[in-house]
């Protein structure tokens, strides 16, 4: 087979594919087109059913001029060369986010220019210009409403995926925005039932937006953190929580406020506060917020931090997503986060030198309640009776040794030895004072 040109139709499609590829990113790059420009209020609006997706800001809006030729691949106001790449103060910068979303929809912007009296309107499918010119309905201020409808239309495996699960990972999405983003009042409709899935309206900083989303009792367990590194090149800034959560889903990591995914910081972070006071005071607890009541093992922290450092320091041209980043100097990034989480940890009298698993905790401060004695069973070398005691499972040491059975022991008799024992704990009180006055 020879090597041949491919005509520009598929040319689009390949390229679109790897921005539009699922709901939720597609509203994330709508979501910062109007951050871009300016936006105060924005309000997002998604229809799994009849797949539509709606954002509507109060931005500077788009001139008649620049509308002509939006929604052409590579055509943005955001960098005119190559040279701009090393100075990015904005969230897009490719200019290829409406060409890709139009391409797998049908794609109406409505749009009012701050210094224009006049709504425009175009409409895009498949990529082409359908029409343009001025809109039926009049737009009463500055700003612009985008309507992607019928999207996938023309990639059935991508429109056979959509399900509840692309709601969710939207409303991850919108947490993060609005939690770097405090000024700007996010809002996300479930427009099948009508429903407000989570709103920022009302919140001046990232604590009230995160209490406002999680809830007061949360908010106000975030701590302040901020930590400029001894060179001034890099500083880190935001909250860390003094309580714990049982998945990944509180934290909230980003380098010049943009959301970052698939971090090793993010490990780094997290590694830092296992050795806190938090995390192994959790792990005595059962959890009670858990829809699953699982015990604490694998409690999580908690965190709102962003990473402040000069463009020049770090890449995000890996992926058309943005959220896959490379960094100069990897080392130190890494070193500068480490020690503003130690720092954080250490000035609060939250540290441990130990990790919890290697806490010899003595079981004088655990409280045990009476045992009911158990059935013994003449063949076993040692009782099954035990007291409570023998039971206890201090974080290092073994929660219990099977009884050995003699050679003569048939398997009647071994069904017939029970299980050990519940044991009760105290409150976690006594159990983190004691680590509190041993190891921070």
């Amino acid at each position: 087979m020879r090597v041949c040109a491919l005509p520009q139709s598929t040319i689009d499609v390949l390229r679109a594919g790897q921005t539009a590829v699922d709901i939720a990113q597609c509203v994330e790059e709508l979501v910062l087109n109007a951050v871009d420009a300016g936006a105060k209020d924005i309000t997002v609006k998604v229809n799994l059913r009849d797949r539509v997706i709606s954002v509507k800001d109060n931005g500077c809006g788009i001139s008649f001029e620049d509308l002509r030729v939006v929604g052409i691949p590579y055509h943005t106001s955001k960098m005119h060369n190559l040279e701009d790449l090393d100075e990015i103060s904005t969230y897009g910068f490719r200019g290829e986010a409406l060409a890709s979303l139009s391409t797998f929809s049908v794609m109406t912007i409505e749009t009012r220019h701050k210094n224009s009296e006049e709504t425009e309107s175009k409409v895009l499918r498949a990529g082409e210009c359908v029409s343009m010119g001025k809109a039926h309905d009049h737009m009463h201020r500055q700003g612009t409403l985008v309507v992607v409808s019928d999207l996938f239309f023309n990639s059935a495996v991508r429109r056979k995926r959509i399900s509840e699960k692309d709601l969710e990972a939207t409303k991850r999405k919108m947490w993060a925005f609005s939690l770097i983003l405090p000024a700007i009042n996010f809002s996300l409709v479930d427009d099948t039932n009508t429903k407000t899935l989570m709103t920022s309206v009302g919140a001046c900083s990232s604590r009230g937006v995160f209490s406002r989303l999680f809830g007061g009792r949360k908010g106000k367990q975030l701590k302040r953190l901020r930590y400029a590194s001894p060179c001034g090149k890099y500083l880190v800034e935001g909250y860390i929580s003094l309580d714990t959560h049982y998945s990944t889903d509180l934290q909230f990591l980003y380098v010049n406020s943009r959301p970052i995914r698939r971090s090793f910081l993010q490990q780094v972070v997290s590694q830092q506060l296992k050795s806190s006071i938090m995390i192994a005071e959790a792990n005595q607890q059962i959890d009670t917020d858990n829809p699953y009541k699982r015990k604490k093992q694998n409690r999580h922290g908690v965190f709102i931090l962003n990473i402040v450092l000069p463009p020049t320091e770090f890449d995000i041209t890996h992926d058309p997503t943005k959220s896959l980043m490379s960094f100069q100097d990897e080392f130190a990034v890494k070193s500068v986060v480490k020690q503003a989480v130690r720092n954080f940890l250490v000035q609060g009298d939250l540290y441990c030198d130990l990790p919890p698993n290697k806490m010899n905790i003595p079981e004088s401060i655990i409280a045990v309640k009476p045992q009911r004695k158990h059935p013994q069973t003449s063949d076993c070398s040692s009782s099954t009776t035990t007291t409570g005691a023998a039971w206890l499972s201090p974080l290092n040491t073994p929660f219990h040794s099977t009884p050995q059975l003699s050679r003569h022991a048939t398997s009647e008799k071994v069904s017939a030895i029970t299980s050990p024992p519940s044991t009760t704990y105290t409150t976690s009180n006594a159990i983190s004072e004691w680590i509190s006055k041993n190891y921070s």
